[in-house]
């Protein structure tokens, strides 16, 4: 069993991975009708990737003996806010929040010499790693890098 700690902090993971997921479905969904389908299914490709890191949080908190929940949380925006900018800056905003969560849990597995945990967390940056890279590609590829105000 894990500490209670991380056990939250993974289930919170898990959660803000599957809402990630709905965002990314939705968002493809904008594209889709905005009429920039290249986009869009890169959109699918990221909740796909999200729902993968979803099941392996689901995983291995199954496999430690925890009880994992999925709070279906998917936030619900009116499409008429929407804009190409406003999308690009709430996925890489989302996509800071997952990582600052995953640095949390690395720093509580190392405090705790949980090697378990910190052995799974180091497999799922490197997912992370190849998002920050496609999310990156497929902002220079279409020229998106204007819409960008955060970073």
């Amino acid at each position: 069993m894990l500490p209670c700690e991380l056990t939250y902090k993974l289930n919170q993971q898990m959660n803000r991975e599957f809402r990630y997921a709905g965002i990314c479905l939705a968002r493809s969904s904008w594209f889709l009708e905005s009429h920039h389908d290249d986009i869009a299914y890169f959109f699918r490709l990221l909740a796909q990737s999200s729902i993968t890191r979803t099941m392996k949080f689901y995983n291995f908190l199954s496999k430690c003996q925890e009880t994992p929940f999925i709070i279906p949380n998917v936030p619900v925006t009116d499409d008429n806010e929407l804009s190409l900018s406003v999308i690009i800056n709430e996925i890489l905003l989302d996509f800071k929040m997952r990582n600052e969560n995953i640095s949390t849990i690395e720093k509580i597995s190392a405090k705790r010499s949980n090697i378990k945990t910190s052995l799974f967390i180091a497999n799922i940056r490197i997912l992370y790693r190849d998002e920050a890279q496609l999310l990156l590609s497929t902002i220079e590829t279409h020229g998106l890098k204007e819409n960008i105000a955060i970073m």
